[in-house]
């Protein structure tokens, strides 16, 4: 019995520590990372081989879409000052990121594509206190022949209530099927973003060509879009999907190049 009750004290020490620190025990941001992944492979494991399935964009502008996570400054994240340590950043948008990617580009995702991360800025503007619950969002800002540009911020509230940006970072991700790298503006178009700010019009737009494409290649009995896709070269003739002309993508353009430019002189 004495035993048993030595036992105690320790074992509630041992269960404390892992529940404040259990973002920092060994595998966590593993496991954590490969969630959201799991989740849509377990949930859309049908999906992947219907070329009827709506793409996960759902129509949505890419310059007008948001995608929010919401987050704790817990104690093992905080450096000793009491405040979210400057290394839990890039450590949190990890998570965000890979929410993002498995939710608006889960089309990709499902056909085999995975998004490399090529670099990662940040701008520090107000320090996030301990246990403060805050907002990671983000948004796509622009792209070029090879990179996405997505725009991730840290908000919260204030003591006061009023709403407060704590941190501005700018991430710069690749699009891959394999060693293939595929150009962001067809991941976007086949994942379903649309130029059209009329919703029914948008989804009829991009969203159908994208079924139509998978259907295509399933009459066929061919691979799936991201195994076929190519870049034209002076060897061979891409397929018509693979040009821009077939998509509706050419309204981004103008925004496109000028989000481009504000961003080289900013941070690039």
């Amino acid at each position: 019995m004495n035993s048993l009750w030595s036992t105690l004290p320790f074992a509630s020490v041992m269960l404390a520590f892992v529940l404040l620190f259990r973002n920092s025990l060994p595998f966590a941001w593993t496991a954590r990372m490969m969630l959201p992944f799991l989740h849509l492979r377990l949930t859309s494991s049908k999906r992947v081989s219907d070329p009827n399935r709506l793409p996960s964009a759902h129509g949505r502008n890419p310059f007008e879409d948001r995608f929010t996570s919401k987050h704790r400054a817990t104690i093992d994240e905080c450096d000793f000052m009491g405040h979210l340590s400057n290394s839990s950043y890039p450590k949190n948008l990890d998570l965000a990121r890979m929410n993002y990617s498995s939710d608006r580009l889960a089309d990709f995702m499902l056909d085999g594509g995975w998004v490399p991360l090529g670099s990662t800025s940040f701008v520090f503007h107000n320090e996030i206190p301990l246990l403060s619950e805050y907002t990671i969002t983000s948004r796509i800002e622009t792209w070029d022949d090879k990179w996405l540009y997505l725009r991730n911020e840290f908000t919260g509230k204030s003591k006061k209530g009023d709403n407060i940006l704590f941190c501005t970072s700018i991430t710069k991700h690749c699009f891959k099927h394999g060693r293939k790298t595929i150009a962001p503006w067809f991941v976007l178009a086949y994942c379903g973003y649309s130029s059209s700010k009329d919703k029914e019009t948008s989804i009829k737009a991009n969203s159908t060509r994208s079924i139509e494409l998978r259907q295509s290649l399933k009459s066929a009995k061919s691979i799936n879009p991201l195994q076929a896709y190519q870049k034209s070269t002076t060897a061979r003739q891409e397929p018509i999907w693979c040009s821009p002309e077939y998509w509706d993508v050419d309204s981004w353009e103008t925004e496109r190049k000028e989000r481009l430019d504000k961003l080289s002189n900013a941070f690039l």
